[in-house]
């Protein structure tokens, strides 16, 4: 008998008996020595147990509870099973999802499956095939995986209604909150709670006329459609969230180098005619022997240039503005013990804060430094991704992996702006070479695109950013305050700005965040919660 239904024919099995009696016993042994008294057990179970009804369901949560409670009392015989109350709490810290496949590989009676099956909330066929293809279990011993298949089983109690034209309606009451907080009130089982057939006969269910059903079935599924909208958009705000302090200061930074963050003045002076000032003076160097003279610079084509500029802004190259890869050296024997000694580690990653100012006779000089003055911008070129950036308040030496940098007749802290921003910092990983110890190297940086403004708007943008940069300051540490507090000193972002528009090039800044969101996913779950909250 046992080796007929192991090998039990499923090809005609349209609801699946033959294939869960197959299952069942494909991992069951025979250990009865009494073929009459085996013979016997079949006959009972088959009086009194019907896959048909619920109250056979029911009477096989109740063998599923007896044979459990045996084996939990068997002494060292016995075997271990998890509380269920740890395997909800370990279900709800993995938090499956109804896509995820989740598999027990030693399932035992099936607890944990259980519990993830519990978490879910299954509504459509689709949503149920789902589920029933994702749950994985194995377990080699036959008695656990008999009761392991008899739990899932009672799991699932069958209704089947008289009139089948109720059926929307019923399932849209079954999974509402009045009922379901109905059945946890109600629930009985010390091991493995669950509800009986009787109790659910006796729940009260309120049915109003067949065509007011269809409608409200319909407006049900039309609001779960927009609930659904709303949560996908809550999820994508929750992730932006999550980031939001990180991010923030890189939107504010790629904002004021793309001309979005201050207004623009008519009466400003054009970066063209800064841009002639500088080569100037650096003509006059050349001339009084100061400087050598670069080999040009290939020019600006327009494929290189990111996005459109403001009028006024100039897009140039980095060694336009500057002496990118040349400066003053100073061997250790000539370093004045008392001198600033800067190296990359004293750099705090990202912001550019000076964490340390350390002076030679406290620090190892071992090696070659390069000399920097006052008012230079300082890059790390090792690393670039570590975005180790800042303007010099004080004459030093430093490591050759510190580049001094001399803009002249430009703002430094505009020039740390950009080199800080986003577009820069990408700029300088892709050119980075060296797998350990990645640097950018001169010819890539000389190259480097810079978008140069006004002077006086360089300054503009300086202030606003060190205004917004204090404000992001307070928000990432004001994380453990209410939103609304967190957000109450935030000023208007980004202000306009008057910009002539090229082309339809333009580069995403990047910034969202409740309360004002617009386009997309979150800006249609907005009017999607207009349509189902109404004017209120």
């Amino acid at each position: 008998m046992f080796s007929a239904l192991r090998n039990l024919d499923i090809s005609e099995d349209a609801k699946n008996r033959k294939w869960l009696i197959r299952n069942v016993m494909g991992g069951i042994n025979n250990f009865m020595k009494s073929g009459t008294l085996l013979r016997q057990v079949v006959n009972k179970i088959n009086e009194n147990i019907s896959f048909d009804e619920v109250r056979g369901s029911h009477l096989f949560n109740g063998l599923y509870e007896t044979m459990l409670k045996d084996l939990q009392s068997a002494g060292k015989a016995g075997e271990f099973y998890t509380p269920r109350p740890v395997t909800r709490f370990i279900v709800e810290k993995v938090d499956p999802k109804l896509s995820d496949v989740v598999l027990d590989p030693a399932c035992g009676t099936g607890g944990f499956l259980t519990s993830v099956i519990d978490r879910y909330s299954v509504q459509t066929t689709e949503e149920y095939e789902k589920l029933q293809a994702n749950i994985k279990g194995i377990e080699k011993k036959p008695f656990p995986y008999l009761l392991c298949v008899t739990n899932l089983i009672a799991h699932v109690m069958i209704i089947r209604l008289i009139d089948n034209d109720l059926l929307d309606f019923i399932h849209k009451f079954l999974i509402s909150p009045y009922l379901q907080n109905e059945i946890m009130n109600q629930q009985v089982g010390a091991s493995r709670e669950g509800l009986s057939a009787t109790k659910l006969k006796n729940f009260c269910i309120p049915i109003p006329p067949f065509s007011e059903q269809q409608r409200i079935a319909e407006k049900a599924n039309e609001l779960m459609m927009l609930c659904d909208n709303l949560e996908a958009a809550e999820k994508e705000l929750n992730t932006i969230e999550k980031l939001f302090a990180e991010n923030l200061p890189k939107s504010i930074l790629q904002a004021a180098v793309q001309g979005k963050l201050v207004a623009q003045n008519p009466n400003d002076e054009p970066a063209t005619e800064l841009l002639k000032h500088i080569k100037q003076e650096k003509d006059e160097l050349i001339r009084g022997g100061k400087i050598k003279k670069d080999k040009p610079l290939p020019p600006i084509t327009d494929d290189e240039i990111p996005y459109d500029l403001p009028e006024g802004w100039q897009w140039c190259k980095m060694g336009e503005l500057c002496n990118y890869g040349t400066s003053e050296k100073a061997e250790p024997l000539t370093i004045p013990n008392d001198s600033w000694l800067l190296e990359l580690e004293d750099i705090e990653k990202e912001t550019g804060v000076l964490q340390k100012r350390i002076t030679k006779q406290n620090r190892e000089c071992k090696s070659t430094k390069n000399i920097f003055s006052t008012g230079q911008v300082l890059y790390g070129k090792l690393r670039p991704y570590l975005n180790k950036i800042l303007v010099a308040d004080d004459n030093g030496y430093c490591s050759s992996e510190i580049l001094p940098l001399s803009f002249d007749n430009i703002d430094s802290y505009y020039a740390v702006t950009y080199m800080r921003s986003p577009i820069f910092v990408d700029y300088a990983n892709s050119k980075s070479y060296g797998v350990k110890m990645p640097r950018l190297g001169t010819d890539d940086g000389k190259n480097a695109l810079f978008p140069l403004p006004p002077l006086a708007e360089q300054q503009r943008i300086v202030s606003k950013v060190d205004e917004i940069m204090m404000l992001c300051n307070e928000l990432k540490m004001a994380d453990s305050l209410p939103f609304s507090q967190k957000t109450s000193s935030i000023i208007p972002f980004p202000q306009k700005a008057v910009a002539s528009v090229v082309s339809d090039r333009d580069m995403n800044i990047g910034i969202a965040a409740r309360g004002n969101a617009k386009g997309g996913l979150v800006g249609q779950a907005a009017l999607d919660a207009d349509e189902l909250l109404g004017e209120e």
